[in-house]
C-alpha cells in the first residue's frame, strides 16, 4: 500500500486539475482500446503461408517465429493467420450442421434440416426427406 499511495496521489491531483473537458475524456477513454490496425498479407506471403499450412497446419511456436521471420511479420500476425486458417479449414470441410429446433416443414425429415435452404420448403417432404424416404412415405411417419 505504500508504493501506491503516491501513484494514487499524483493520480488524484491530475483528476483535480483536469476540468473534464471532451478532449481530457476521450484521451482517457482511448487508452483502454488501443487496437493494432489490420495487416494486409501479399499475395506472395500469403502463398507462402498456404504452402506451410498444407505441410503443417499446426505448426509449433519456433516452426511461427521462424516463418514470422523469413516472411517479415510479427509472430503475432502468422500465429493468428494459422488460427483463421484451421478455422476456414474446419468450416470448408465440415458437414451441413444438424438444426434441432428448426426442421423442415414437413416435420418427417429425420435428419432436421434447416429451413431456408434449397429444396427443404415442400410440405410434402423436403430433399433430404424424400432420398431418404420416397413418397409415399413409410407407414407411421
Amino acid at each position: 500500500m505504500c508504493k501506491l499511495k503516491p501513484l494514487l496521489n499524483k493520480w488524484l491531483e491530475e483528476t483535480d486539475s483536469s476540468t473534464g473537458s471532451p478532449t481530457n475524456l476521450d484521451k482517457i477513454a482511448a487508452q483502454g482500446r488501443k487496437r493494432k490496425k489490420r495487416t494486409s498479407i501479399e499475395v506472395g506471403v500469403k502463398g507462402a503461408l498456404e504452402n506451410h499450412f498444407l505441410k503443417c497446419p499446426k505448426p509449433s511456436a519456433h516452426e511461427i517465429t521462424s516463418l514470422a521471420d523469413s516472411l517479415q511479420l510479427e509472430k503475432e500476425v502468422v500465429r493468428v493467420w494459422f488460427c483463421n486458417r484451421r478455422q476456414k479449414e474446419k468450416r470448408m470441410t465440415s458437414p451441413l450442421p444438424v438444426a434441432t429446433e428448426a426442421r423442415c416443414r414437413c416435420r418427417r425429415c429425420p435428419l432436421g434440416a434447416r429451413r431456408g435452404l434449397p429444396g427443404f420448403a415442400s410440405l410434402r417432404g423436403c430433399a433430404l426427406c424424400t432420398a431418404v424416404f420416397p413418397a409415399p412415405f413409410p407407414a407411421g411417419f
